[in-house]
């Protein structure tokens, strides 16, 4: 069976030359296809003895693409191991925040401006609800991860939030949560997708968006009205312990 990469080193060159990629699609295409290749350069290792006989090894260099299946395992074991310093040592939980499918034409063309939306209203949401004295009544330690991509590589905005169970109160004390329950996922999901919609329609009011061909205005205002009436997914998941 061929190669990811043998695919597209084949398949590449007519599709870029169709115009039928976008740029990043054409960006993520050519590292895959040139990763561990003379391309990115590499180096060479051989017995110090210098002799001519003595076996050498030629190691060209990774892509580094965060798409690259060749290189993504080892980049992602260290990017984890360094993400771990960073955990608090104590039970975590896991939440994921998602928009609705509807919203993906203004996600492409206003990529960075919606990324830094999700990850200001997630934040939001998680330390208004932590925050209360019913919940847990303290600053609780998160960190949020942006997905673009689903599991079948569809356009799946969301983000995965890795929260503390517990954390410290205004006098500096340790608090654990109040019950099983202190991250209320229904709470959460409608305090979310109120902070999307409102900040999405005051984004359309104030123009800073840049929208689909073909679509207007009061297309997007529409679009959110519709969404509004729906529940969105947002997922808490069980507690799991820290394993350091």
């Amino acid at each position: 069976m061929d190669s990811i990469q043998g695919i597209l080193q084949t398949a590449l060159p007519p599709l870029v030359a169709a115009r039928s990629l976008t740029s990043w699609q054409r960006y993520a295409g050519w590292h895959i296809s040139h990763c561990r290749t003379s391309t990115f350069g590499g180096r060479v290792e051989q017995c110090p003895s210098g002799l001519p006989d003595h076996h050498h090894t030629v190691y060209y260099n990774s892509c580094r693409h965060r798409s690259c299946p060749q290189c993504s395992g080892s980049y992602r074991h260290q990017w984890l191991e360094k993400y771990q310093q960073h955990l608090l040592p104590v039970a975590h939980r896991q939440v994921v925040f998602t928009v609705p499918h509807a919203f993906n034409g203004l996600w492409l063309q206003n990529t960075r401006w919606f990324a830094a939306l999700l990850f200001a209203c997630a934040a939001e949401v998680l330390k208004r609800i932590t925050r209360d004295a019913k919940n847990l009544g303290a600053e609780a330690g998160f960190s949020l991860a942006l997905h673009t991509w689903g599991r079948d590589l569809s356009v799946h905005p969301h983000l995965h939030a890795l929260i503390s169970e517990g954390g410290v109160d205004s006098a500096g004390h340790w608090c654990k949560p109040k019950h099983g329950t202190y991250l209320p996922a229904v709470v959460m999901m409608r305090m979310f997708r109120g902070l999307i919609s409102s900040r999405l329609r005051a984004a359309l009011r104030e123009g800073p968006l840049t929208l689909p061909k073909g679509n207007c205005t009061p297309h997007w205002h529409r679009l959110i009205g519709e969404s509004y009436k729906k529940a969105w997914n947002v997922r808490v998941e069980k507690s799991y312990r820290d394993r350091r």
